[in-house]
């Protein structure tokens, strides 16, 4: 059970933020912190108080032996008080020597990836030790594939062998937790011809590549939007098998509308290594069989695209 070592509540009339914790028993040499947006804080042995200032968390949840909860509890809540931070939840695992132990580990980290509806997670992955990284990139992946609406997340790791002059680099490890979602939509493309996951993604992208990155995404942006809308409508043709509009030019088209934005956007995924590993795969699966129809299906081209659909569905 968690334990509030101070008996601090945080303010829980706004949209709040969880920060996830590991906390190892080595001895945490002092270090100021630097973010991925430039941000520097302040000298602090412990990853927690640095990332909690950033990110202005309300919860503050450690995941730790009892062991390293002796080396360093009082210290880690005396340094987040004198930071005006949330006093921190501990959450006791075992080594993880063996499969029971490792399942409780697995438990303890999939319910504090599962907080209260409008609250973000950020998840310090810093001091995790032995199997402690698998899991938690285990659980993580477990938590984003089975809840319906898998909160928020977002993930940091203190690089504290990369310090220099005194300064760590945090780097931001969010886009491997992207990496899931990603696959998991992909997946089910390919194995269903449900496309709303994957296409909502592609366009999400589009709009954060223009947002931040204007000046260098012109043309990505664009061709990532283009492919989104052709990947719902393929999609929604399939589902509702609209045999024409799908494989027909002078209907619809969409399994040719969608092997051009294929074509347009290969150069834009290139930068996205889940959309670009599978584009072959889906040019020479789900669209290359349906192409060629022409004007008509009454055509030998016609019939090969009806027999590509049929083996397809």
């Amino acid at each position: 059970m968690a334990e509030n070592l101070s008996g601090t509540v945080a303010a829980a009339d706004r949209k709040r933020t969880r920060l996830v914790s590991f906390l190892g028993i080595r001895s945490y040499q002092p270090t100021r912190h630097s973010f991925p947006d430039g941000t520097l804080g302040a000298e602090t042995k412990y990853v927690c108080r640095a990332l909690g200032a950033f990110v202005q968390v309300e919860e503050i949840e450690i995941v730790a032996t009892e062991e390293a909860k002796a080396a360093h509890g009082r210290e880690i809540v005396a340094d987040l008080r004198a930071a005006n931070l949330p006093a921190p939840n501990f959450h006791s695992i075992p080594l993880g020597k063996s499969e029971a132990e490792l399942w409780r580990q697995f438990d303890a980290v999939k319910h504090l990836l599962r907080p209260a509806p409008g609250t973000d997670t950020v998840f310090d992955v810093t001091h995790a030790f032995r199997s402690q990284p698998f899991f938690a990139a285990a659980t993580a992946s477990f938590v984003r594939a089975v809840d319906r609406e898998p909160a928020p997340l977002r993930v940091y790791y203190a690089a504290f062998e990369a310090q220099k002059d005194g300064v760590t680099p945090v780097w931001e490890l969010t886009p491997f937790i992207d990496l899931v979602d990603w696959a998991q939509s992909m997946m089910m493309f390919l194995r269903t011809g449900r496309s709303a996951g994957i296409a909502e993604r592609t366009t999400e992208l589009a709009k954060k590549l223009a947002r931040e990155q204007p000046d260098k995404r012109q043309a990505e942006a664009p061709n990532l939007r283009r492919l989104g809308a052709a990947l719902r409508e393929f999609g929604g043709n399939l589902e509702t098998i609209r045999t024409g509009d799908l494989l027909l030019p002078g209907f619809d088209g969409s399994a040719e509308r969608l092997a051009a934005a294929l074509q347009e956007a290969r150069q834009s995924a290139a930068a996205i290594p889940p959309l670009a590993d599978v584009l072959d795969r889906l040019q020479s699966e789900m669209i290359e069989p349906l192409l060629g129809a022409s004007d008509h299906l009454a055509s030998g081209a016609g019939h090969r695209a009806l027999a590509g659909l049929a083996r397809l569905y």
